[in-house]
């Protein structure tokens, strides 16, 4: 494809010209290698990032209008960010208690699990020690380590309980206090 501009590319890139996406991806690459040098994922492969931002570039065309003021590039960076700021709370929601472990029941209840349980007995055990687990918690411990597992960030639990950002840091510290001599003594 001859070199053209940039808002030409997208404008035969959101016709589903191939060639056109094909430029647009390769336009785009530094820009992904950036997103990806500048966050740093723990869990996520570089080449896990790239296609995932591969992806968000094809869902940016469909979504972007040519009529506004913003640029394509500065449509997709910011979508990008958004993307990178996703992957962020999802590897930090596996790493503060892996799913593996965790699961919701209908009522709200919760219930650990373990992949490598191999009777009913010792299922039994973990879930007893579960209900004991959350039985050591305070309400306001309960509504904020059920946040967390919702994927809530401190910021907004902060806000819908009416407490400061500091408060909730800090019940969530204690459930995972009370989480660590809950595993001790089991």
């Amino acid at each position: 494809m001859e070199k053209k501009e940039l808002s030409e590319v997208v404008h035969l890139a959101k016709a589903n010209n191939e060639e056109a996406i094909t430029e647009l991806l390769k336009r785009f690459e530094p820009l992904i290698a950036s997103m990806n040098h500048h966050y740093f994922f723990h869990e996520m492969d570089q080449e896990d990032f790239a296609q995932e931002a591969r992806v968000m570039m094809l869902r940016a065309l469909d979504k972007y209008n040519e009529e506004h003021a913003v640029s394509f590039a500065g449509y997709y960076q910011r979508c990008l960010k958004n993307l990178a700021v996703e992957c962020l709370r999802r590897e930090h929601r596996q790493r503060v208690v892996p799913h593996n472990l965790l699961i919701h029941g209908d009522k709200g209840e919760l219930a650990l699990m373990s992949a490598s349980v191999e009777s009913c007995e010792k299922q039994v055990f973990l879930h007893e020690d579960a209900e004991e687990y959350f039985h050591h918690l305070s309400r306001f411990e309960r509504e904020v380590f059920l946040g967390v597992l919702d994927g809530q960030t401190f910021e907004e639990m902060a806000d819908h309980f009416d407490k400061s950002v500091t408060s909730v840091k800090g019940a969530h510290k204690r459930c995972k206090k009370k989480f660590k001599e809950q595993i001790c003594r089991g």
